[in-house]
């Protein structure tokens, strides 16, 4: 069906590459990981769990008033290793610490493909935490965080201030950009035609090689500032304007909706968790122009995470953005509070920057992420 699909000549961020990928995830399934099509292991591993875990439990220990109940809120969980890891790790640095935090504990995994979400309700590993009700399923879309269901296809309302803490693994990088660039005060957009040549005889289904045979051309058109959709946005290209700095500046206007809205549903000291990839540096205009790039056999973006950390701290948030420039996997943590307490800047500086071992050591976790996504083992 897509397969020969032409699209003139748009702004980045509308193009057919986006629907490309929305329909890729939406229709491979499990296959995107146990094939190797999407490399996953960074975030579905123990070791990152367990390095996460201990940074919630810092975080809970720092509030003086916490609810009976507590809720974290898991997005784009697509295969669900992370969930399976996660839980064990949260559960077992509960009983080090002699907390009652997993006991009281309400879990949600979201994604906004029902596939995913059907195969995880298979997932046998977790038949017991689905059957007590501590963890339960959710067809959500993160830019539209409003209109979320169940897997009956009911509507499931999500109160502001409803969640303790929100995962964003490898979230972000999926969402549409617009990539701008400044040229002595100048701002242009970059625009692309896309073209579709598949490969004959196709050795593919129709949106996988789709999505490795498509032609891009580009270009930047002039463009002002007040054009953005986003009000902050268009704040943000007028002050860049004024620096006469010459750059690219990628920024996702559904990203910015989306953490407006995450943001909107943490409770009082809850933690919004991104990680994905970024780029190089601290600076949030990048020198070369590298998009779209290959992820696996879908197109992804490195995250704007400077971009991304000044619109939170807009919302009120205080962050904690990753200060180590050569990590693969990057980090930004923010929370609905006046600051950051000390014991859990320590608890991040401890387990993702001074011992960060997930980054040291993730190629020896294969073997143990693909266990998980068959179902083998036990986790609990």
């Amino acid at each position: 069906m897509l397969v020969g699909m032409n699209a003139q000549s748009l702004p980045y961020s509308q193009s057919l590459l986006w629907k490309l990928a929305q329909y890729y995830y939406l229709n491979r399934g499990q296959a995107t990981w146990l094939l190797s099509e999407t490399p996953y292991v960074l975030t579905s591993n123990l070791q990152f769990a367990y390095q996460l875990a201990w940074v919630i439990h810092a975080a809970l220990e720092s509030e003086s008033q916490l609810p009976e109940r507590l809720s974290f809120l898991e997005t784009g969980a697509g295969h669900g290793v992370f969930s399976l890891n996660f839980l064990k790790a949260f559960k077992d640095v509960c009983q080090l610490e002699k907390s009652d935090y997993f006991s009281r504990l309400s879990y949600w995994i979201s994604d906004y493909s029902p596939r995913y979400l059907q195969e995880i309700a298979a997932q046998p590993l977790l038949q017991p935490l689905f059957e007590s009700g501590q963890v339960q399923l959710l067809q959500l879309d993160i830019t539209e965080i409003e209109s979320c269901q169940n897997l009956r296809g009911e509507r499931q309302v999500l109160p502001l201030g409803t969640f303790n803490a929100i995962f964003c693994n490898y979230v972000f990088d999926t969402l549409p950009l617009s990539v701008f660039q400044l040229q002595r005060g100048l701002l242009c957009q970059k625009w692309v035609s896309t073209r579709i040549e598949p490969n004959v005889p196709p050795v593919l289904p129709p949106h996988l090689y789709a999505l490795k045979d498509t032609v891009f051309v580009s270009e930047y058109r002039a463009t002002r500032a007040e054009e953005a959709e986003s009000p902050w946005l268009t704040d943000f290209l007028q002050k860049a304007q004024e620096t006469g700095k010459t750059g690219l500046l990628p920024a996702s206007e559904p990203s910015l909706q989306a953490l407006s809205g995450l943001y909107g549903h943490l409770q009082p000291g809850g933690l919004l968790w991104l990680a994905d990839k970024g780029y190089l540096g601290e600076a949030w205009l990048p020198a070369i122009d590298f998009w779209p790039q290959t992820y696996g056999l879908c197109v992804t973006h490195q995250v704007n995470f400077p971009l991304l950390r000044d619109y939170l701290h807009r919302l009120g948030a205080a962050c904690f953005l990753d200060p180590v420039p050569k990590h693969q996997l990057k980090f930004l943590l923010a929370q609905k509070s006046q600051g950051l307490s000390e014991r859990l800047k320590h608890s991040l500086e401890y387990h993702f920057v001074q011992t960060n071992r997930n980054e040291s050591r993730f190629v020896n976790y294969v073997q143990d992420c693909d266990r998980l996504l068959r179902g083998q083992g036990s986790l609990f």
